[in-house]
C-alpha cells in the first residue's frame, strides 16, 4: 500500500522540510518559489511496497522518541525523583537517537535531511538559515 499523504507529511515533518506545497522567497528582493524539497517529492513517486514498510517502522521509531520526550517533560526538570535519577545527558541520547532514525528514513528515500530545519529543536538553534555547497 502506498504512503499516505498523512505518512508524506511526517517524512516531510521529521526529515526537516515544509509541510506546505509552495515555498516563498526573495531574490535580490524579486519574489520567488523555492523547489527545497523536489527530491523529497520525487522519491514519494518511486518508493516500493518494500521500502514503505521501512518508512512506515521508521516514521514509527521517530514518532515513539517524540512522544517519550512529550511524556517525560516534567523528569526533565527533575535532578531526582526517589530512587529515579535523570541521566544528565538524557537530550543529547534522545537527540543522537533521533538523528540515528532520522538518518535511516532519509536514507532509504535517498534525500538529504534538510540541514536548515532538521531534529528536535534544531530550527530555534544556530543563527538561522545558511546555504550549503553543492559540488
Amino acid at each position: 500500500m502506498p504512503l499516505t499523504d498523512f505518512e508524506k507529511s511526517r517524512v516531510r515533518l521529521h526529515l526537516g522540510y515544509p509541510l506546505q506545497q509552495a515555498n516563498a522567497g526573495l531574490v535580490y528582493g524579486e519574489p520567488i518559489n523555492l523547489q527545497s524539497s523536489f527530491l523529497l517529492d520525487r522519491s514519494f513517486g518511486l518508493i516500493t511496497e518494500v521500502t514503505c514498510d521501512f518508512v512506515r517502522t521508521y516514521l514509527k521509531r521517530l514518532d515513539e522518541i517524540e512522544e517519550d520526550l512529550h511524556e517525560n517533560r516534567e523528569a526533565l526538570l527533575a535532578t531526582s525523583m526517589e530512587d529515579l535519577q535523570l541521566a544528565p545527558d538524557y537530550m543529547q541520547k534522545m537527540q543522537s537517537l533521533y538523528e540515528t532514525w532520522q538518518s535511516k528514513l532519509a536514507q532509504v528515500l535517498y534525500v538529504p535531511v534538510n540541514p536548515n530545519f532538521s531534529g528536535l529543536g534544531r530550527p530555534l538553534r544556530g543563527p538561522g538559515l545558511r546555504n550549503i555547497g553543492v559540488a
